[in-house]
């Protein structure tokens, strides 16, 4: 089935492509039932009418109601960074802009790899994050792992048809799982890199590093869907072996791996070389990128974002129907 009723925006974590993309693949794993229940949650959404019901395309308010239902789902993945556009009192409570992304310091036993790729002998401490456990517990939701457990605990609970704010809550949790599951799989939601002079604070994830033709690295990985096709998506999916949907709902590990690409794929040597040719008095960093490495990143996002509709879709399934 083609995508071609999904919308395209602005980056800003993986953009708006890569969202609905993952969505709706999370979306064609389930079964009729489990279609019907999850998009039945959904339009309990706050903002359901504004974000979800107004954006519909004219050529969808008449078609049939599983291609509305598709194209509702994708939308909610998306729908986090839409929060960010969102008049001021909704906006306050609605978006979390921590959410997305984690400090890369941030380690425990399944993640001992820090996100920070240091430049020039700089290293800083590990922050020891808690266990998934205490997370549930505590509801704790300050980074993209933390926020992600969450969401999918709260998504666990039944739908109470009789309580309107619990209705509420599993629908903005829908969308934040949908989201922050794909942003997990983005290398630069991951850790940052460090330089005394250029960065001594981070890069904030690519944002710093400007790109010699337009744009930085952080966005030129949100955007790495772009010029790609639903059926390259579809094809690295039916591939992936062995199937992730199987795995569980493991965070920790999908984080690892980001970071692992970040290391190997996104900050490559050349790259740290022209981070630290750039002479001290300069105001930005710019950096030139190759058609190789740009190659490389969109054959790590195909798989990244099929890698995360699977995994994701695997957890809803296991979390039955009520």
């Amino acid at each position: 089935m083609a995508l071609t009723f999904l919308l395209s925006a602005p980056a800003h974590s993986w953009d708006a492509l890569g969202h609905e993309r993952s969505a709706a693949l999370v979306f064609d794993q389930l079964t009729e039932q489990e279609q019907d229940y999850w998009v039945a949650v959904l339009r309990h959404h706050p903002r359901f009418a504004e974000d979800f019901l107004s954006a519909m395309p004219e050529r969808l308010r008449d078609a049939d109601n599983k291609d509305q239902q598709r194209w509702l789902f994708a939308r909610a993945g998306y729908w986090p960074d839409i929060a960010r556009g969102i008049p001021d009192a909704a906006r306050a409570q609605f978006n979390h802009p921590n959410w997305h992304w984690i400090d890369g310091r941030w380690v425990r036993a399944d993640v001992p790899l820090q996100g920070n790729v240091y430049l020039d002998g700089t290293f800083l401490p590990d922050i020891n994050g808690p266990s998934d456990s205490r997370i549930r517990e505590s509801r704790l939701s300050d980074n993209v792992l933390t926020a992600l457990i969450t969401s999918e605990s709260i998504l666990k609970q039944p739908l109470d048809s009789a309580n309107a704010q619990q209705q509420a809550e599993l629908a903005i949790a829908l969308c934040w799982y949908l989201h922050l599951g794909a942003d997990i799989h983005q290398p630069l939601h991951a850790g940052a890199s460090y330089h005394g002079t250029h960065f001594p604070e981070g890069d904030r994830g690519g944002n710093m590093v400007r790109l010699a033709t337009r744009g930085n690295l952080h966005s030129l990985w949100d955007q790495a869907l772009r010029g790609s096709s639903w059926e390259q998506l579809l094809s690295v999916f039916e591939q992936l072996d062995p199937q992730p949907s199987a795995q569980g709902f493991i965070p920790g590990t999908w984080l690892l791996e980001s970071r692992e690409f970040l290391h190997a794929d996104v900050y490559t040597a050349p790259i740290k070389n022209q981070v630290l040719e750039t002479p001290a008095n300069t105001d930005e960093v710019t950096v030139s990128i190759e058609d190789d490495y740009r190659n490389r990143m969109q054959e790590i996002s195909l798989q990244r974002v099929a890698l995360s509709a699977a995994r994701l879709a695997g957890a809803l399934k296991a979390m039955g129907l009520p």
